[in-house]
């Protein structure tokens, strides 16, 4: 069961950051290579949701690893 669990979560993860760089490559932000890895490589469901909501807006790749006041 527990290593059920652990692949859905894996699964899900996985998910999030294919979803994240769909949003970026859609937007014509460019993605380097370091960066595509970093976010698939990202396991943390919490951190790929504010990825993915710097998305919408950031004009860089970037822009998803820097800090923003109040976050």
């Amino acid at each position: 069961a527990r290593g059920k669990a652990e692949g859905v979560q894996e699964g899900l993860a996985r998910g999030k950051a294919e979803a994240l760089l769909a949003v970026l490559v859609a937007r014509g932000v460019a993605i380097g290579d370091a960066e595509r890895q970093r976010i698939l490589g990202e396991r943390d469901p919490v951190q790929l949701d504010r990825w993915l909501a710097r998305a919408v807006t950031c004009t860089e790749a970037a822009e998803l690893f820097t800090l923003r006041s109040g976050q």
